[in-house]
Order: structure tokens, then C-alpha cells, then sequence
């Protein structure tokens, strides 16, 4: 029974981690497309609210939605 709750655990983490991934993948491409000027990302992750992402440019932090719609500087 362990065994089961361990690998459900671990799929589980493993589709969550991928979506994340695929969701930093449009933001990025997003983001870019539509703010050319900017410099290259270095990082998105998602921040402590819901839905919003945090995008790192440098030293810079902006905030968006999961499709780069709105960003807040």
C-alpha cells in the first residue's frame, strides 16, 4: 500500500513539474513576442499568488499572467 502511495506521489509531482515547465515555455515565448525590446528572460517561476508569474530580466522583477497578457512592472 506504500509502495502505490509513494509512485502515485512521485507521478504526481513528476505531471505537475511539466506543466510548470510547459506554462514557462509560453510565458517565455509570450513575453518575448510581445515586448521585443526587452532584454532575454533569466528566469520565471510562479510567485506565492495564484496565476501570477514572476519573470526576472537582470535584476528587474515583473509579474504576469499565465499567458503573458499583462505584466506589471
Amino acid at each position: 500500500m506504500k509502495l502505490k502511495t509513494l509512485i502515485a506521489t512521485g507521478v504526481a509531482l513528476w505531471l505537475a513539474a511539466s506543466m510548470a515547465w510547459a506554462q514557462e515555455a509560453e510565458i517565455r515565448k509570450n513575453f518575448t513576442a510581445r515586448l521585443p525590446s526587452f532584454p532575454p528572460i533569466d528566469e520565471i517561476r510562479q510567485s506565492p499568488m495564484p496565476g501570477i508569474w514572476e519573470v526576472r530580466i537582470g535584476i528587474k522583477f515583473f509579474y504576469t499572467d499565465a499567458q503573458a497578457n499583462f505584466v506589471i512592472d
